[in-house]
């Protein structure tokens, strides 16, 4: 798909054109031929075309097998990425090119119809975001501040009221 990044680009562009022009719903679709093989075409997954991405463009043979799979594969927790991938059921030989040998089944792998013999093109591996509520603790301290303020004005004034 490297050659073809340009060619993915319109494609991504002509999703939301159509889109935008109503041309095309949720149920819409539009695709492109490989224009070194044409045997390939690209077509974006499963999602409306108002919303695709360039990561969502996938390239198909002409039978709709996926040639290139864009798969989202919760790692395991501890050790490398060779140990990590077969926590996830997916074990992987060595070597410069990474290929899958084997599919533990019944693992997540298992289901999004990973096989041995696919390829590892890239590995995209998400930081850990910080807990959102973390941003709130200094907000509750400035709120408690304000109420400790306000409780001692009170009292202060509590304590000068003239007495009826």
């Amino acid at each position: 798909m490297d050659s073809c990044s340009g060619l993915v680009d319109l494609l991504v562009y002509a999703n939301r054109i159509l889109a935008a022009h109503g041309i095309v719903d949720a149920m819409g679709h539009i695709s492109v031929r490989h224009p070194l093989r044409p045997d390939l075409f690209f077509l974006s997954r499963s999602l409306a075309p108002a919303q695709v991405k360039r990561q969502d463009i996938l390239c198909f043979d002409l039978d709709g097998n996926d040639v290139t799979k864009a798969v989202r594969l919760t790692l395991g927790d501890a050790g490398d990425a060779r140990k990590r991938l077969a926590q996830s059921g997916i074990v992987l030989a060595s070597g410069p090119a990474p290929t899958i040998i084997s599919v533990r089944p019944g693992s997540e792998a298992a289901r999004l119809k990973l096989l041995p013999g696919d390829k590892i093109d890239a590995l995209i591996v998400h930081s850990e975001r910080p807990n959102p509520f973390l941003f709130a603790i200094p907000a509750l301290f400035a709120l408690a501040g304000i109420v400790l303020i306000q409780r001692r004005r009170r009292a202060r004034t509590l304590e000068f009221a003239p007495a009826t």
